[in-house]
């Protein structure tokens, strides 16, 4: 991208980095969502919840955090907040019960009312149709 402005080049980095977040997603996705479809409204839940049947269908660690971040872009979670006097809200984190973990947290969402979508209606065209 020689001769891009610094904009230009941003733009085209993130646009990026989401075509890659969609492309991971519309094969992974399902695995969150399935976990999530049974919850109750305002059960907590996190990645230790789901990582088992990530790991079984070859989920990329790498692509995780953004299958969440989608999750919670839909409404169907929503992170739980603790306020720390002097801080600040800030994402309430659990010890990560991963293999690997080395002392590692996972963040705590909650379950929100919004129904499951098919995952047809809301994932966009594979790219080059």
């Amino acid at each position: 991208m020689s001769g891009a402005t610094v904009a230009e080049y941003t733009a085209a980095k993130e646009s990026g980095q989401q075509a890659s977040l969609w492309d991971s997603m519309r094969e992974d996705i399902d695995v969150i969502f399935d976990a999530v479809r049974p919850l109750a409204t305002g059960s907590e839940f996190t990645s230790n919840d789901v990582r088992d049947e990530l790991d079984r269908r070859g989920v990329p660690t790498k692509s995780r955090a953004g299958l969440f971040r989608k999750v919670c872009a839909l409404h169907l979670l929503e992170p739980v907040m603790d306020h720390i006097p002097g801080v600040g809200d800030v994402h309430r984190s659990i010890p990560s019960r991963g293999k690997s973990a080395n002392g590692a947290h996972v963040k705590v969402y909650r379950r929100t009312a919004v129904p499951v979508p098919d995952r047809e209606t809301w994932l966009p065209p594979p790219r080059g149709i």
